[in-house]
């Protein structure tokens, strides 16, 4: 785990963190796949950097994901499915938009094509 998607930079302080957000990221996932891990779960917005320095082997399993249509809640670093696929998402964590749509199948369907018009 990286940093959660429902912290922000602002969160990071409180806790006594300093320093940019994405280094705190970095910092930690490279701790990770340092110590023998297969991936990391963070935030797309930190995909793409995290490709950069760890390279295409590490799975990045990724949540706060939240199609156009659905409501952020919690989550303060999201993305839509296709944004997380294009930033190099390797597995996506998307729950709520899909577990508290009236059709989870549609919801579901939807979240799919998003994605694949993004592979």
């Amino acid at each position: 785990m990286t940093v959660l998607t429902s912290l922000a930079e602002e969160d990071l302080l409180q806790t006594g963190q300093i320093g940019p957000l994405p280094d705190h990221v970095v910092r930690l996932a490279q701790l990770a796949v340092q110590n023998g891990l297969a991936g990391v779960v963070s935030s797309a917005k930190e995909a793409a950097l995290l490709r950069a320095k760890l390279g295409p082997a590490p799975l990045l399993v990724v949540p706060g994901i939240r199609p156009t249509w659905a409501d952020a809640g919690d989550q303060k670093r999201i993305v839509t499915p296709g944004e997380a696929v294009r930033l190099g998402g390797s597995l996506l964590v998307v729950g709520r938009p899909i577990t508290e749509a009236r059709d989870p199948a549609d919801a579901a369907r939807r979240v799919r094509e998003d994605m694949m018009a993004s592979a």
